[in-house]
């Protein structure tokens, strides 16, 4: 019982460690099926797919952080660019008024909708992908804002 708990610990701390989520549960049971000792676990997580993409989405938002190691940095996250103009316009003012009251800040955005456009400043808009979301992104920052953009309607919940 102890060593099928240990294998559940390693493999959840995995799961957080180098997809930055929770498991799945039949990914979880797959590896605890297994006769892969920690090691072997260690590297499947470490060398795949999810990982090498989730790596580079990572080394994107930390060169698009880079110019501005001196200021704290925030996350603006909602369904911006929902398709009126509140949705559109709405991280912008938001991100202009923390800006001017706090000259340490900055603020970057990111939408929960995909491919969408909607006005931002250069360089400070993350891709809209389930990997920009990702826990290791959002450790990245200072702080995360949720909200706006009609986030909690239907279909974004």
């Amino acid at each position: 019982m102890t060593e099928t708990l240990n294998r559940v610990s390693l493999i959840e701390e995995c799961y957080l460690r180098f997809l930055g989520r929770f498991s799945d549960l039949p990914r979880r049971d797959y590896f605890l099926a297994s006769s892969l000792d920690a090691a072997a676990i260690i590297g499947a997580f470490s060398g795949c797919d999810e990982c090498r993409r989730l790596d580079a989405v990572v080394e994107d938002v930390r060169r698009q952080l880079a110019p501005y190691r001196d200021k704290r940095k925030l996350l603006l996250f909602g369904a911006y660019g929902n398709g009126n103009l509140g949705d559109r316009i709405m991280p912008g003012i938001i991100a202009t008024w923390i800006e001017a009251q706090a000259e340490d800040c900055v603020c970057f955005a990111l939408s929960c909708i995909a491919e969408t456009d909607y006005p931002f400043a250069a360089g400070r808009k993350l891709s809209s992908t389930l990997e920009s979301a990702n826990a290791r992104v959002l450790a990245l920052f200072d702080g995360l804002i949720i909200g706006g953009g009609g986030i909690f309607a239907w279909p974004h919940r």
